[in-house]
């Protein structure tokens, strides 16, 4: 039986993680601070909770972390903890940086005192933000392309550079002690019960609050949605896989990029909606495309996603409509 931590394991991709090793019969250990769920554990993961293999652990991972028993031998550690949302990035910059960088060293600290074999750190696109808008960064994006903050000014990049930072830390980490680590940077993965603070579920509910005109932020601007499902496979994937120490990776589809007016009407569709569109220019630093170069994770593990944009979104824009049902 392999034993897993998975940090932020109450989160979005975190969650769906947990599943997916419970269910093969993996030793699973989560630890959450709960931020995000404000306290409290949703219905789906109560579902889980009752499971055997599930040790869940509420700890504040930005102070000193003590050593228990069950936290040695670790075969794969998904370090996923991390304050996000991009609304967050504008609202509380400041927490995002100093959370994120004191989590990912209080945890190093903690690898230092148990035998860790495999790290799996969850990074972001985000950190290319400025590297497109320097038209520095070509689409579709592979992991070559240089990383720029041109100037601390913009509080945007109050997530994307904290979490460079903490890939460096994890890479360095991983070669001073001899542990196999790789740096996942995902892009816009999607899915039900991922939070209200990111663009479809955000998207959703703001339609069915009935905001008519529906204001839209960055109207022209594109993305490429991956579905959580498919977010899943790749990461354990890359999880049981002999990788190169501190690889880069990036999760995402390359499939399907959407311009977000477009992405909107196909919500719309979807909620049998018929509303005016009051279309506006993104925020500082929101970038015009994203969309990753996904033939590195291919080569990996032969990762292709299976799950197309109508189908992801059908799912979880349905999903969202139930829980605007149900409150």
């Amino acid at each position: 039986m392999k034993k897993i931590l998975i940090t932020g394991g109450l989160g979005f991709i975190g969650f769906y993680l947990v599943k997916k090793h419970l269910k093969l019969g993996h030793k699973v250990i989560v630890f959450d601070s709960f931020f995000k769920n404000k306290g409290k554990i949703d219905k789906e993961f109560q579902r889980v909770l009752i499971h055997k293999n599930l040790e869940l652990i509420k700890i504040d991972l930005t102070k000193e972390i003590k050593v228990k028993s069950s936290f040695k031998n670790l075969d794969i550690v998904y370090h996923l903890a991390a304050i996000n949302g991009t609304e967050l990035f504008y609202e509380i910059p400041y927490k995002v940086a100093t959370d994120n960088l004191l989590i990912t060293i209080n945890l190093l600290k903690l690898f230092e005192k148990i035998r860790v074999s495999k790290i799996i750190y969850s990074s972001t696109s985000e950190v290319y933000s400025d590297g497109y808008k320097m038209k520095t960064v070509k689409i579709p994006t592979n992991e070559k392309v240089p990383i720029i903050f041109s100037q601390p000014t913009d509080t945007r990049y109050s997530y994307g550079a904290s979490k460079f930072m903490c890939e460096f830390l994890v890479r360095e980490f991983g070669k001073k002690l001899k542990i196999n680590t790789i740096i996942i940077r995902y892009h816009n993965i999607y899915g039900a019960r991922m939070g209200t603070k990111h663009a479809i579920p955000q998207i959703t509910n703001r339609i069915l609050s009935g905001e008519n005109p529906l204001k839209v932020y960055g109207a022209d601007e594109t993305r490429a949605f991956c579905y959580i499902d498919d977010a899943v496979d790749a990461t354990y994937k890359l999880g049981i896989k002999k990788v190169k120490n501190g690889e880069i990776v990036h999760i995402g589809n390359d499939r399907e990029e959407i311009i977000i007016k477009n992405l909107i009407k196909k919500i719309l569709k979807i909620l049998n909606k018929k509303i005016e569109l009051k279309l506006l220019k993104g925020k500082s630093s929101s970038v015009k495309r994203r969309c990753p170069d996904i033939n590195k994770l291919a080569k990996i593990t032969n990762f292709r996603p299976k799950t197309n944009l109508d189908k992801g979104l059908n799912t979880t824009v349905n999903w969202y409509l139930n829980q605007k049902n149900l409150s």
